[in-house]
């Protein structure tokens, strides 16, 4: 049944499905045809599904159904007197029947469809050539250093150069026509120009009408040779009982049963009802009586007029949006949030989400309670103060109107955003109220709401993805853990089920559960400091006289110490594989390639109890250290499947009790309990009641590496340590976990294991950190855990004493060592040592600095290593270790010779091709946009190398102005006079009017540095500028020669260069096309190379009028329109420095505050939205057209506001479309006032500054009017 749904947001509704579907539909013929005829209906059938249905092109999608609406009929409408260079007629491409957004729109504009034929796409229908993907072409040339060489060419490259080497380096490949698509009779929808069309060489692409991809439903415009033909069919209208069944069919879907829309037994249903997320009776009331009269008239029930049923096809869909958009939306309350997963999948619980902080101290993470266990939701328990942490208290954003905060009841946070934007990075709590969410109903699953935030990632990474895969990023319990992650916000398991909670419940659960809310939070920290206590305490296997066995305290697994059990008969285990491992004599045999494993088969085979295995002792023991290590799979690598992790220890004083293992289940009678199958149940615990005692619980660690066949196998080899009470020599070891507890064929949760040693087990006073903790401090902490757990016995746990307990828990670990502090920053600091060079140059260190440094980490290091050997170090001598470390570190620093006051190119010395050699570059003055990363392109006569670009070195934006401040330095451009500085909230870097330091530090390889700004103002703690291949980001870590590696150029002389009037400096712009530049400085132009205009106005016929700048000065910050002369192709323009620069920049005097406008023509310096209305270039820049909603310019560009009208005739004129009337307002996309605060009137601060309705708002405390 095909479902579409309403988002409940903010009053918007977007409905999913039917497009235009009027009374009467179409249906293709069944020949395609290769030669349009104007003014003719077609259908357009893109690339057939895997299923080998057809698939037709209807709106901006695919569907599969043999009619289509009318968005699905085409016509190819003859673009008078426009003729191709082959002779080809060209035509738009026009949706049939539409008045509005008719013709499909040319690439590059913010629409897929347009009402305007001035932007609508000219193309041709050409036949296609298919060609071979798998064509190659060996090109001889030459490496980067001369010497010859042959590249083997594959597909499109190998036509292409093969056609040039042929015809003297011009291409003559036609590749209009070309694909690697093979289908019959196929067409390319193409454009009647290429992308180049001014080139004179032949080899520039053209932009395709692109079909669907395999798994895609979506069209699409550009360049891909795999997708870029048609089939084009004539189409037929079909009668109106005909089109009236179509209708149905699109809008319902097969099966449809109007009674299974609100069935509550379907798993898609639609709840009728007046709570949230249900839907309106009397809507579905009125859907049914149509649905019903028009199933009638399609089965022949009934007979209707053709108008009868044409009305029928055009009220029904209405009928089913209407109801579809009745459900109830969340609003401000107090809910419950339940999974999808807990209600349509199978295994898990009731599905909550609820703050970890509540059952964990210190934790921040948001979960949901998955398939239960610790913590378990299910809807029928009765709602006590053990509820609250699933309840959320649902408030509104007042400063982002239709968004919400989530506040959980028992903690008092806020549901946040993931630290980190990526694939499985888990939501986080807040304690104020930092991210909002929109509540929309999932289109997917009727009854359900999403919860996403324009702030969440959006897939942009994932598996390698280049830009965003969805529209937004939804809160998403994982399937397969208790985590809440950010994945598609229409995902069905990014839905949710809203349980209203009412005021009067959560009222009656606070008034009485303090004493609970109490019982549950001491139990928590009780659990807390008892694990930070135990973890201090390290034991030791010892000899008879309480001696260390060195070699059973490590990952020595020979049978030099073999420990208290050195037989195999004393070992047993009854469940013991049938097939694999068998030979409990394994586990002493010193051999790490043979294994012991207990069974996982079916059948008779099976133990669906836990596994154990069973040792006996010569004498009883109080203390025993057991030791383990992993099985080595036949791969070498450690398998943790069956590695033992939780186990209880039980002892038998009486040695009858060793045979005793499993049993038949009996009832209170004594006979056999018979199960459901017939078969007699087993008890496969029996043994547990049969003489054996539960004595200690123990985690196993495994801290050992081991020797295998020359290999290291980390962390294979590890303890549990056991306090046994007197008495006991017969031990069982029930596994209760594994390492890796996910695998259980068969129910068995099966172990096995290389090797098993019994030692006597002793406290280890010199390696256990509890032993470098004041005395004091220990005891406190467990008179404070004992006095707390008996509290918690009680169930009347105090505030008073989880203050207590909690500040006694604050004072041990303020003293609890941390060896591993001073050992991390021993290898950082050997590290940095290692990666450093002596010498003179910017970036090495002066002589003898190497050698200091040398001699403090040698100095800390005895010091430690001597310590170790009697006690652990405490925290005051970890600090003293850690503050000798450090002045050593900063007087190393003081010794790295740093970067003088001056001018620089900033280049990035990354190891990989695509970075190596860039210049951190301005283009323009954007506040909003990336810095980049340019000077180096590809070098198109040898693959895969790239070179410096030609003239790069007069681009002033690869200029800065470099001065050490206090804590770091600055950067501030040459050319646009603004600083480098990082993009607040995001992971990229940008231009600020402000300074902006940054700490400066050894880039870990000779000559390069880290820029480093500021942790308040990291996103995910990317702190690091970072060279993408284009853009200027920032990134979370920083190696040696990665792309955070960066070199100081001194660049006096070549600024002086570009800054001499006989030379000039370069400035980007759109190659051979008329646009608008304005400029952050002052300059001459030279006429030769292009010609600068003002405006005079626009005249009758709307073209626009201009005048030429009078002299050869342009001025800073004023808009003017550039015509590049017919000679010059390039994609810049060079221009002087005016003579007061005399090659000095401090006199270029950059401006980032454009003028006024002259006549209408604007200049811009941020990104920026236009009214609607305004003068805006076509995609070619031939023609000005109107903006519409949502378009804008570039910075440093401009646009034509309302102009004066003029009946003078100008030096030059551009067409406009119509008269420009600059409806509305324009918006600058730049958001730096945030900071300072926009408020209304009222005095409510507005968060999103980017889309302010027009008003009066205080703007850094001035009143300012948007209009």
């Amino acid at each position: 049944m095909k479902q579409v749904y309403k988002l409940l947001a903010s009053a918007a509704v977007v409905l999913v499905g039917v497009t235009n579907l009027s009374a009467r539909n179409w249906s293709p013929t069944t020949e395609a045809v290769t030669q349009i005829e104007a003014g003719k209906k077609y259908a357009l059938q893109g690339i057939v599904s895997s299923g080998g249905s057809n698939r037709y092109l209807q709106g901006t999608s695919f569907t599969e159904k043999s009619y289509l609406s009318p968005d699905g009929v085409f016509e190819f409408v003859p673009v008078e007197g426009v003729k191709d260079a082959a002779d080809n007629q060209v035509y738009y491409l026009k949706v049939s029947g539409k008045t509005k957004d008719q013709y499909v729109s040319a690439p590059g504009n913010t629409t897929f469809y347009t009402s305007s034929t001035n932007r609508a796409w000219k193309v041709v229908v050409k036949s296609a050539e298919k060609r071979e993907r798998e064509h190659t072409y060996n090109w001889e040339t030459k490496k980067d250093n001369g010497d010859d060489t042959t590249i083997v060419l594959k597909g499109k490259d190998a036509y292409v150069r093969e056609s040039m080497v042929e015809n003297g380096g011009v291409n003559k490949f036609d590749l209009s026509t070309f694909t690697f698509a093979d289908r019959n009779d196929a067409v390319v929808i193409v454009s009647y120009q290429s992308k180049n069309p001014k080139k004179k060489e032949q080899d520039a692409e053209f932009n395709f009408f692109l079909t669907n991809e395999a798994g895609n439903l979506s069209v699409g415009k550009g360049t891909n040779y795999n997708n870029n033909v048609w089939n084009i069919f004539a189409v037929e209208e079909n009668d109106a009982k005909a089109s009236l069944n179509n209708v149905m069919d699109a809008t319902f879907g097969e099966g449809f049963n109007i009674e299974d829309l609100v069935d509550p037994t379907k798993k898609d249903s639609y709840v009728l009802g007046n709570d949230i997320g249900q839907y309106d009776a009397a809507k579905y009331k009125v859907l049914k009586e149509l649905y019903t009269k028009a199933k009638k008239a399609v089965d022949e029930e009934v007979t209707l007029t053709a108008d009868e049923m044409d009305k029928l096809a055009e009220d029904l869909p209405k009928a089913y949006d209407d109801f579809k958009a009745s459900g109830k939306p969340l609003t401000e309350g107090y809910y419950i949030v339940e999974s999808y997963r807990a209600h349509k999948e199978t295994g898990y619980d009731g599905g909550a989400l609820y703050d970890e902080g509540a059952v964990k101290n210190g934790a921040k993470r948001l979960l949901w309670t998955y398939k239960g266990g610790t913590t378990t939701y299910k809807k029928e328990d009765e709602l006590n103060h053990k509820s609250l942490k699933f309840i959320w208290k649902v408030e509104k954003d007042n400063s982002n109107p239709g968004f919400f905060f989530f506040k959980n009841m028992q903690t008092d946070r806020y549901i946040n955003e993931s630290e980190v934007a990526g694939f499985n990075q888990t939501v986080e709590m807040s304690d104020k109220p930092l991210a909002s969410y929109n509540i929309v109903a999932n289109i997917r699953q009727a009854g359900f709401f999403t919860f996403y935030s324009p702030k969440l990632w959006r897939g942009k990474g994932f598996q390698g993805a280049a830009k965003d895969l969805w529209e937004f990023g939804g809160l998403h319990p994982g399937g397969d853990h208790e985590r809440v992650v950010v994945w598609d916000w229409q995902a069905p398991a990014s839905a949710f089920y809203a349980r209203t909670i009412t005021k009067e419940q959560v009222d009656k659960i606070l008034s009485v559960a303090k004493q609970g809310i109490n019982n549950d939070k001491a139990n928590a920290l009780v659990n807390q400091a008892q694990a930070a206590l135990d973890k201090g305490y390290t034991y030791m296997a010892v000899d008879g006289n309480g001696v260390r066995l060195e070699k059973a305290n490590s990952g020595d697994f020979s049978t030099d110490e073999p420990g208290l059990v050195t037989e195999a008969d004393k070992l047993k285990s009854p469940m013991a594989d049938k097939d694999e491992g068998q030979n409990i004599g394994a586990f002493l045999d010193g051999d790490a390639n043979s294994y012991f494993h207990s069974s996982w088969h079916n059948g008779a085979d099976a133990w669906l109890g836990s596994h154990f295995l069973q040792f006996q002792l010569g004498e009883a023991q109080k203390e025993l250290y057991l030791k383990w290590v992993k099985r080595i799979n036949s791969n070498g690598s450690i398998n943790n499947n069956g590695a033992p992790a939780k186990v209880t220890l039980w002892g038998a004083k009486d040695d009858a009790a060793l045979d005793k293992n499993k049993d038949n289940k009996k009832d209170e009678a004594g006979a056999d309990v018979v199960g459901e199958d017939g078969n007699v149940v087993v008890d496969y615990d029996a043994w547990k009641k049969q003489g054996w005692d539960s004595l200690s619980v123990a985690t196993f660690s495994y801290p050992y590496d081991i020797e295998v066949g020359g290999a290291t196998k980390k962390n294979a080899a590890g303890y549990a340590y056991f306090k046994v009470p007197e008495g006991y020599k017969n031990f069982r070891l029930e596994v209760v976990t594994r390492v890796d507890n996910s695998d259980k064929p068969n129910g068995n949760a099966y172990f096995h294991g290389s090797e098993f040693r019994v030692y006597q087990g002793k406290f280890d006073g010199v390696n256990s950190l509890i032993s470098s903790v004041p005395t004091q401090d220990v005891k406190a902490l467990t008179d404070a855990i004992a006095k707390l757990k008996e509290e918690v016995k009680a169930e009347k746990a105090t505030q008073e004493s989880i203050d207590a307990l909690q500040k006694a828990y604050e004072q041990f670990l303020k003293n609890y060592p941390e060896p591993k502090r001073v050992t991390d920053a021993l290898a950082e600091a050997e590290k940095l040592s290692k990666s450093s060079v002596e010498g003179t140059d910017v970036g090495y260190y002066k002589d003898g600095a190497k050698a200091k440094l040398a001699e403090v980490i040698a100095s800390v290091k005895t010091k430690l290593e001597a310590q170790v050997k009697t006690k652990a170090p405490n925290v005051d001598q970890i600090n003293a270790y850690l503050a000798e470390l450090n002045a050593g570190l900063a007087e190393f620093a003081k010794q790295l010779i740093m970067p003088a006051a001056g001018v620089y190119r900033i280049q990035s010395a990354s190891a990989e091709k695509t970075r190596e050699g860039r210049m951190m570059t301005a283009i323009n003055s954007s506040r909003e946009s990336h810095l980049k990363m340019w000077g180096r392109i590809s070098d198109p006569d040898v693959k895969g190398a790239y070179k410096d670009e030609p003239g790069f070195s007069s681009v002033l934006g690869a200029y800065w102005d470099v001065q050490k401040v206090d804590n770091g330095y600055t950067l501030k451009n040459v050319y646009t006079g603004l600083y480098a500085a990082p993009k607040s909230g995001q992971a990229m870097m940008t231009q600020s009017e402000k300074p902006y330091t940054f700490d400066v530090v050894f880039a870990k390889t000779p000559g390069c540095f880290n820029f480093v700004i500021k942790a308040e103002d990291a996103e995910a703690k990317k702190i690091y500028v970072n060279a993408e291949s284009d853009n200027l980001v920032l990134w979370n870590s920083a190696e040696g020669q990665d792309n955070s590696a960066f070199k100081f150029l001194p660049a006096t002389e070549q600024l002086q260069n570009a800054l001499d009037p006989d030379n000039g400096f370069k400035v980007y712009v759109q190659a051979k096309v008329t646009q608008i530049i304005t400029l952050p400085v002052s300059a001459e132009f030279d006429a030769d190379n292009g010609k600068f205009f003002t405006v005079i106005g626009q005249d009758a016929d709307s073209y626009i009028q201009l005048d030429d700048v009078e002299g050869t000065t342009l001025k800073a910050g004023q808009a003017y329109v550039y015509i590049p002369a017919e000679k010059n192709e390039s994609n810049f323009v060079t221009l002087y420095p005016t003579k007061e620069v005399n090659k000095d920049y401090t006199k270029l005097n950059p401006t980032h505050t454009p003028g006024e406008a002259v006549n209408g023509l604007t200049p811009v310096f941020e990104n920026t939205r236009l009214k609607e209305d305004s003068g805006i270039f076509n995609g070619d820049h031939s023609l000005v057209l109107l903006s519409i909603q949502n378009e804008g310019v570039s910075a440093n560009t401009g646009y034509f506001d309302k102009m004066p009208k003029t009946d003078k005739k100008g030096d030059a004129a551009i067409q406009a479309e119509a008269t420009i009337t600059s409806l509305g307002r324009v918006v600058v996309l730049n958001d730096a006032t945030a900071k300072s605060g926009v408020y209304t009137l009222s005095g409510v601060r507005v968060n999103n500054t980017k889309h302010l309705p027009a008003g009066v708002y205080v703007v850094n405390g001035k009143k300012q009017v948007v209009k």
